[in-house]
């Protein structure tokens, strides 16, 4: 019996942290969408190729039965993606920018023909990131060097960001430090007054 929880609790234990892990990270982004043909239904089965144009990292993924696919934890840059099944003719989009903590969505609607023919998306309305609230800022090389960072302290960077105050984050500090050095006073004079 005892044996048994144990293993229940070890099972527990490495499913919770399992978990995140599975996640997309605060510095990666990903991209996501449906591909339909072009009557609207779903086509599953689709080879969707994420290819890096800066670095040529490519990665793979199929779209599932509900003609869904992911591209989870991209490095933010601008990247390529190719649609390919047999029967439709293959799908390019270019220069999709991936920011971090970001998930964009880019539908596709396949054409019927050859694999051999291609179409490829040139210009498109700007995507949207509809798929979580997370919000997320690639800071450049130029925009640290242009900015009026008094000391190039690089934790400054973080409050460039047009969204984010770091107020409340410091005193949410502070007060736990001042509630920490308290009990510590406290303690220390209930040992030295006994």
């Amino acid at each position: 019996m005892r044996t048994t929880w144990i293993v229940l609790r070890v099972s527990v234990l490495s499913l919770f942290f399992s978990i995140p892990a599975l996640a997309q990270t605060a510095s990666t982004g990903a991209l996501t969408g449906e591909i339909t043909d072009p009557n609207g239904a779903v086509v599953s089965g689709v080879q969707v190729v994420a290819i890096n144009e800066a670095t040529g990292e490519r990665r793979d993924v199929v779209t599932q039965d509900n003609g869904i696919y992911v591209v989870a934890a991209l490095l933010p840059g601008s990247y390529r993606l190719e649609f390919t099944k047999a029967g439709f003719k293959a799908a390019i989009k270019a220069g999709l920018q991936v920011n971090v903590t970001e998930t964009k969505r880019l539908d596709i609607r396949l054409e019927i023909g050859s694999v051999e023919e291609k179409v490829i998306v040139v210009s498109e309305t700007q995507l949207l990131q509809t798929e979580s609230p997370a919000l997320g800022r690639v800071t450049d090389h130029e925009m640290i060097v242009n900015s009026p960072l008094v000391t190039r302290n690089y934790t400054q960077i973080v409050g460039l960001s047009p969204w984010l105050t770091l107020r409340p984050w410091v005193e949410a500090v502070a007060a736990r430090a001042r509630v920490g050095f308290e009990r510590m006073a406290r303690a220390a004079q209930i040992t030295t007054f006994r």
